[in-house]
């Protein structure tokens, strides 16, 4: 009967980690995004289509390696 509270925080805790790249990304990962990361991280969780205009080595490609994991 003890496992049921403790899965409920397990489901809650991964349910808050799904829903937050940033958290994701620091918690789980252990890595720290700049602000901008974290604009085009959670752009891309709310919509549908997201274009970034930036210029090349920003971390672009890094920030969506964290998005994919």
């Amino acid at each position: 009967m003890t496992e049921a509270p403790a899965r409920n925080v397990g489901q809650r805790a991964l349910e808050r980690l799904r829903n937050d790249p940033a958290l994701f990304a620091c918690e789980a990962l252990g890595v720290e995004l700049w602000s901008k990361q974290v604009e085009i991280l959670t752009a891309v969780r709310d919509a549908r289509l997201v274009a970034v205009r930036s210029g090349q080595g920003v971390g672009k490609t890094f920030a969506m390696a964290v998005l994919a994991l």
